[in-house]
């Protein structure tokens, strides 16, 4: 009997169980869900964050009405770039910057770098310049897109300016472990920097006009200079810095502030230069005036 009854209640508690896994597979979802904080696949999460919207599918009557969609499709982004400290909060510029008689646009926008996070997991926050063109067959075309900020590590600074010889190029600096860095790079349509984080400074600079770099090892402090990827002397490079500075025509972003510069030797002696850039609101008003004297 003792028997009988311990097998009763056996099978009373695998019944209970049962009933249970019953009533909570009743209560799940019929299909799969993911968490929030799974990651999302790399190679979806850097094509989503190192760009903004695209709208070269539209078709549009000219530049400007073409440039006015971009910038309100991607007006929070370019906002919210200004939080960086951006000298003057300008984000925005319209140039012919490959002397082919189309202006192109040049914007700075925020995005979260997907690859790279602070110890809590958050993702860094960066800064990227994205440069359109107008196509005149009635859509635009991206032709260039890449990291020059990223608010990570140690300081770093950047920017863009336009010289007499029509060239369009990008200053970058880093500190960054007891390593200064620091070069000069010609922004060229559709060949776009690498996205990671320090390459700019690290494995783009064979790309640059003109790259030094302070490296700091237990033997002592190693110095790299390099014109154009082949290395050179100081006297070299000194030349070479003074020919750049003095092809400068005007500033198109001055980055943090010019004045942020100048603890680079080359810009301590530099007068500021004009600016070219326009804030969000300023570059809207702007292509509408553009727009409505069309009429």
């Amino acid at each position: 009997m003792l028997i009988k009854n311990r097998t009763m209640f056996l099978i009373g508690i695998l019944f209970l169980f049962a009933m249970a896994g019953c009533v909570y597979d009743k209560s799940q979802p019929t299909e799969t869900v993911v968490s929030d904080l799974e990651p999302i696949p790399s190679e979806i999460a850097e094509d989503e964050a190192v760009s903004v919207k695209e709208t070269e599918s539209k078709e549009y009557s000219g530049w400007v009405e073409a440039y006015l969609d971009v910038l309100v499709e991607n007006s929070i982004e370019i906002e919210n770039a200004k939080r960086f400290g951006i000298y003057g909060g300008c984000t925005v510029a319209i140039l012919d910057a490959f002397s082919d008689e189309t202006p192109v646009l040049l914007l700075i926008y925020r995005y979260e770098d997907s690859d790279f996070f602070y110890n809590d997991d958050q993702a860094v926050p960066c800064l990227a310049l994205k440069i359109l063109s107008y196509s005149g067959i009635g859509g635009i075309e991206s032709i260039f897109d890449s990291n020059i900020f990223f608010a990570a590590g140690g300081g770093n600074n950047y920017c863009v300016f336009y010289t007499y010889e029509r060239e369009l190029m990008l200053y970058r600096s880093i500190t960054d472990g007891g390593t200064d860095a620091w070069g000069i790079w010609p922004i060229l349509a559709n060949q776009n920097f690498e996205t990671d984080w320090k390459s700019l400074i690290y494995k783009e600079c064979d790309l640059a006009k003109i790259y030094y770099a302070c490296i700091p090892y237990q033997t002592g402090t190693e110095i790299v200079i390099k014109n154009n990827g082949k290395e050179v002397s100081k006297e070299q490079y000194d030349k070479i810095v003074e020919g750049i500075i003095e092809s400068i025509e005007y500033m198109v972003f001055p980055g943090l502030g010019e004045a942020e510069l100048y603890h680079e030797e080359f810009w301590k002696d530099v007068t500021p230069f004009e600016e070219r850039c326009m804030t969000y609101d300023e570059a809207i008003a702007w292509l509408e005036a553009q727009k409505d004297s069309a009429i």
